[in-house]
């Protein structure tokens, strides 16, 4: 196993650790968490909305098509710009931002360690 396997190995484990206990559902599996679907994303961003946040107004930040996964099915660019939301939402609430580009998540390309 390469050092960047075992980092991304160690980074599942933390964020399955800290996320899981917020929601019943999605189940956060390591095959999933490595390469994680769309779908799979959309999911745990609304699961830890829900969990953290129950009044928040989902509808100040999403628009009724983004509540539901199903619209992003075959639009690419509708995921990125969803997902260039999400970044930008969590860079605002950090003091150094993460560094993630929509379209390699998108596309699939295995984030560097």
């Amino acid at each position: 196993m390469s050092s960047n396997d075992t980092a991304l190995n160690h980074a599942i484990e933390q964020a399955t650790s800290v996320l899981q206990p917020m929601f019943v559902r999605p189940k956060l599996r390591s095959r999933l968490m490595k390469k994680p679907p769309f779908r799979f994303l959309h999911d745990i961003i609304f699961s830890i909305i829900k969990s953290t946040n129950h009044n928040f107004p989902s509808s100040l930040l999403f628009t009724d098509a983004e509540l539901d996964s199903g619209t992003f099915k075959n639009d690419k660019e509708a995921k990125i710009q969803f997902l260039d939301k999400i970044i930008a939402f969590v860079n605002a609430s950090r003091e150094v931002p993460i560094e993630v580009e929509s379209k390699h998540i998108v596309a699939g390309v295995k984030a560097a360690a």
